[in-house]
């Protein structure tokens, strides 16, 4: 049961990262797409 728990633990900070990846990319291109409108 170890095994599991450890792999529940990477799995969060996987998607911790790649949540924070995804914010900073969806914040780059509402920058890009607002600068095309105006």
């Amino acid at each position: 049961m170890n095994c599991a728990s450890e792999h529940s633990q990477l799995n969060t900070q996987f998607t911790d990262k790649y949540s924070r990846k995804t914010k900073k990319i969806n914040v780059l291109l509402k920058l890009l797409f607002d600068e095309k409108i105006a």
